[in-house]
């Protein structure tokens, strides 16, 4: 076999490799984007699946998305629920505080990838504060 034909086929043995880091490096960039920018929840959730399907899912951005979403998820649920209801005024000031200290929290420190937790969003929560 000549060496261009030995070297085309060591390339085109190696494309499933290209192309799993190829969709590596995508899931990295949508991440960027969902750091960077207004995402919806669902969206963060299908990247994380995509980032543990690649087995990147504890690199830093995926971490700290992580974390977001576990903030973001029953901040979301109380948020429905208090809409739901004729809830007091001193509940929607109480969401827009958590609010507030949540973005500030993710802004300032990069998030909370690095600590542990014991999985609930109540202790990373309290950890902020």
């Amino acid at each position: 076999m000549s060496d261009l034909c030995l070297s085309l086929k060591i390339q085109v043995d190696e494309l499933p490799l290209v192309e799993i880091e190829l969709k590596k490096a995508n899931c990295r960039e949508k991440a960027l984007k969902a750091r960077d920018f207004k995402m919806s929840l669902e969206f963060i959730q299908k990247l994380l699946k995509e980032a543990t399907t690649l087995q990147i899912e504890k690199e830093k951005q995926f971490v700290n998305l992580s974390c977001v979403l576990a903030v973001a998820l029953p901040w979301e649920e109380r948020a429905r629920e208090i809409l739901s209801h004729e809830a007091p005024i001193s509940d929607f000031e109480d969401m827009i505080s958590l609010s507030y200290l949540c973005f500030k929290f993710f802004t300032e420190t990069g998030g909370l990838a690095g600590r542990v937790y014991s999985g609930s969003p109540e202790a990373a929560y309290s950890d902020m504060v």
